[in-house]
């Protein structure tokens, strides 16, 4: 989530940092690496732009939370 959040935030520094630490954990632990991690790397990697990533993300007026204010 950190690594979306920091891509999103036009933070592609911060975003590949906090990938790398994701995976690793993920290795360690031998698990599969998240697809979230695996499809950020792959935007990272390929230079798509965070705002195309940011069109794609519901907002909370477009997509409420059902039984919520959010």
């Amino acid at each position: 989530m950190a690594a979306f959040t920091y891509y999103a935030g036009d933070d592609g520094v911060r975003a590949g940092i906090a990938l790398d630490h994701a995976i690793a954990a993920a290795r360690g632990d031998d698990a599969p690496v998240p697809r979230l991690a695996q499809y950020l790397t792959a935007a990272l990697e390929s230079g798509m732009p965070p705002h195309k990533i940011r069109e794609i993300i519901p907002t909370r007026e477009a997509a409420p939370i059902p039984g919520t204010d959010l």
